[in-house]
């Protein structure tokens, strides 16, 4: 499976279509409810949720999440510690 995912991902030159196709391999090989990709913005430093798949609010894939709010962007802006809540963009 991990053969075919590769080379099917590597023929896409598309990069919506690349995310949005590695995330329903990610989901399909998980077996989860919920699949997701967040883009990491540089200027604001926050995680951007860019790509969905599963049982998800309308709202989430608007999902912005600040500097250390959450276990993803403390990975992402390490040293950074808060206590903010994720807005909708």
């Amino acid at each position: 499976m991990l053969y075919s995912t590769a080379h099917e991902l590597a023929q896409l030159r598309d990069i919506d279509e690349l995310l949005e196709r590695l995330v329903q391999r990610a989901h399909d090989l998980i077996g989860s409810d919920v699949t997701y990709l967040s883009e990491f913005h540089v200027a604001s430093r926050e995680l951007r949720v860019r790509t969905t798949l599963g049982t998800v609010a309308p709202s989430f894939p608007n999902l912005r999440v600040p500097p250390g709010m959450g276990l993803a962007s403390m990975v992402a802006t390490p040293g950074v510690r808060s206590g903010r809540r994720a807005t909708r963009g």
